[in-house]
């Protein structure tokens, strides 16, 4: 059986994670860790920003290296920050890998996934 959604088209089977459900969870668990509230932050709203990415996009909303990659494109494409696009990404790194470890996927397609390169920046002096 295939779904056609927007330009991605694949099977069906295994249903597909909601993931804005389960970032409440995700999000809960780094509060138990005692993780900073600034942390907590940073990693749900980069979780968000890819979910509202891949409605605007059509997309499926789904971890994988493809979409994540294009996700951090148009982030540089449109003018973020590398070090925006690097904090976005490694929220969706920690992201997978909680999915992993909490048993709601069997691998982490973004293990090992490199992070965009951070520009140094020339600091005049006074």
């Amino acid at each position: 059986m295939h779904i056609a959604a927007g330009p991605d088209i694949g099977l069906a089977w295994p249903p597909p994670l909601d993931l804005a459900a389960l970032l409440s969870s995700s999000e809960l668990h780094l509060r138990a860790e005692r993780k900073s509230p600034g942390t907590v932050k940073s990693y749900g709203d980069g979780v968000r920003r890819f979910l509202d990415w891949t409605a605007q996009a059509g997309r499926l909303a789904r971890l994988d290296r493809t979409s994540v990659n294009a996700f951090v494109a148009t982030l540089l494409d449109a003018g973020a920050e590398p070090s925006t696009a690097r904090a976005r990404q490694l929220a969706l790194r920690r992201f997978s890998a909680w999915l992993l470890e909490e048993g709601e996927t069997d691998t982490d397609p973004l293990l090992g996934l490199k992070a965009p390169k951070l520009d140094a920046k020339v600091v005049e002096p006074l």
